[in-house]
């Protein structure tokens, strides 16, 4: 369960800037406990989410409009790119 490419762009913008420039060893030990932590995080709340989803999907009536709701959420974010 991992987005490489989200984890790519978070560890970018964390290189960007030292956390501690007296001891850069350090600061990117520190930076790299931080971005793990945040991987487990929004890993797990993913997994909760898919588990609760899965579970509505499963009834047919509340599984149809849930994928209608997601169509519009998706058509609506690809109309925003153009406006």
């Amino acid at each position: 369960v991992a987005n490489p490419k989200a984890f790519g762009a978070m560890g970018a913008l964390f290189s960007a800037h030292p956390l501690l420039p007296d001891s850069p060893v350090l600061g990117a030990a520190l930076k790299g406990g931080i971005l793990f932590c945040c991987a487990l995080t929004i890993n797990h709340v993913w997994m909760v989410a898919g588990a609760v989803l899965s579970g509505l999907m499963r009834h047919p009536v509340l599984g149809r409009a849930l994928n209608i709701t997601f169509a519009l959420a998706l058509v609506a974010s690809v109309v925003l790119l153009f406006l």
